[in-house]
């Protein structure tokens, strides 16, 4: 830790939430500079303009949803910026296509869905499966509990009906935005401690999901905006070098030396960007991954009235494809989609839809576009890895944060970036509201 009468210059990689929230904290003692390889700010956290009804409309891409109870430092932050919330829409149906069945659930009325599914004959394995697997995830998180056992493993050993696997497997790749393959390398305890803070698993009192009204652009543009041109947006770093008591930031065909480094992207990512990195280094940030993938929003309302007669927030069409390798049948997402006029209760002429585009969806007839994505995949080495980080965040002048590093979600990354500033001497309450 630096004594607080320091003044540092301090470059930071990366200009999603942990980047931002660090940059913005840093800012007040410090010289800080934020290198973005985008044009954008914002990582995972992304707005796009959409022409609605002879409008404009700001649209997230992807579903920015904040649990009250499970999101208690990233609120805090938001209150700290003057940002307010509102109650989303959290409808959700699934459709399991080998038997025509429907089944319907609200994620912010847990106890509700419960009481109606035990008198549901259809829906009934959902508080079978569901207590069972409730008894399970606080066994894993025991003392005596096994961490190294995957959500495969685990289905595998239990025989939860093949409905619950769909439903579990399908809330756990909306959290992290995964596909079956990457659900089933979940280690079982880090789901657990996951649902739980999340309120998947019903408890008392039950918080609720909230969204930012008007876009996630707001709380970015608030974090960003103090910050003005010392956010270079454009810019990408090739090489970061340690020289004695100085870092040196390769970027863009220039060359910047400063006191300290912050790398807030992958740490995958990380790891190709440092020179002669140390066998702890290359170790744990080689531990990472990510999996990709394309969100598109669209405005092909015939596409998913072919899915859906009702009016969900959310909608997963599963499928029953194959034998896996090892774990028995593998569960295939044919469609997903979320209705971003329910979800976040926006006044729009017409609807517009975030469709998760898996290998076998069907083609849509209306785009407004197509955004890659790239997300951490949580394994049971990355999680040994994350374990480690004090081994390297804050050694020789290098430091690191993200989502990845925690639970993959907003609050994992102001978490992550707390981390980080901590080392500093300072925390949110250093951001000027």
């Amino acid at each position: 830790m630096v004594p607080s009468s320091t003044k540092l210059r301090i470059a930071i990689i990366g200009a999603g939430i942990s980047g931002l929230t660090v940059a913005r904290i840093l800012d007040r003692d410090h010289e800080v500079t934020v290198f973005e390889s985008s044009e954008n700010i914002g990582g995972h956290a992304q707005t796009i303009e959409v022409e609605n009804g002879g409008e404009r409309v700001s649209v997230d891409a992807g579903v920015c949803m904040f649990y009250t109870s499970g999101y208690p430092r990233f609120l805090h932050l938001l209150r700290r910026l003057g940002i307010p919330t509102e109650v989303s829409k959290t409808s959700l149906e699934i459709l399991s296509i080998p038997d025509e069945r429907r089944y319907h659930f609200d994620l912010n009325a847990p106890w509700k869905t419960v009481a109606q599914s035990m008198f549901s004959q259809d829906q009934r394995w959902f508080v079978r499966d569901g207590f069972r697997f409730y008894r399970c995830a606080h066994r894993s998180l025991s003392p005596k509990g096994n961490s190294t056992v995957t959500i495969a493993e685990h289905f595998a050993e239990e025989k939860y009906s093949e409905t619950f696997r769909v439903f579990l497997s399908f809330i756990c790749g909306s959290i992290w935005t995964l596909n079956q393959r990457g659900v089933g390398e979940l280690p079982m305890a880090f789901v657990a401690q996951s649902l739980m803070t999340l309120g998947f698993l019903p408890s008392f009192p039950h918080g609720k999901w909230h969204h930012i009204p008007g876009s996630v652009r707001r709380y970015l543009q608030a974090l960003a905006a103090p910050l003005g041109n010392r956010i270079r947006p454009g810019s990408t770093v090739e090489r970061v070098d340690r020289s004695g008591s100085t870092v040196t930031v390769h970027a863009n065909g220039t060359e910047e030396t400063f006191d300290h480094v912050v790398f807030a992207i992958p740490a995958h990512s990380a790891l190709q960007m440092i020179a002669k990195p140390t066998n702890e280094e290359s170790e744990i940030l080689g531990a990472f991954s990510s999996q990709s993938h394309v969100i598109v929003v669209t405005g092909d309302t015939a596409a998913i009235r072919r899915w859906t007669a009702g009016n969900p927030a959310m909608f997963a069409a599963t499928d029953v494809t194959q034998q896996s390798m090892e774990q028995g049948r593998e569960f295939l997402f044919r469609v997903g989609f979320a209705d971003i006029n329910n979800l976040c209760r926006l006044p729009l002429a017409t609807p517009i839809y975030m469709w998760y585009q898996f290998p076998d969806s069907p083609p849509l007839s209306h785009e407004y576009r197509r955004i890659p994505f790239s997300t951490p995949m949580f394994t049971k080495s990355s999680l040994q890895a994350q374990a480690r980080h004090h081994e390297i965040s804050g050694r020789d002048r290098l430091h690191f944060c993200g989502a990845g590093w925690t639970n993959g979600i907003h609050e994992g990354g102001v978490v992550s970036a707390l981390n980080v500033t901590k080392w500093f001497g300072l925390n949110l309450d250093d951001i000027e509201s």
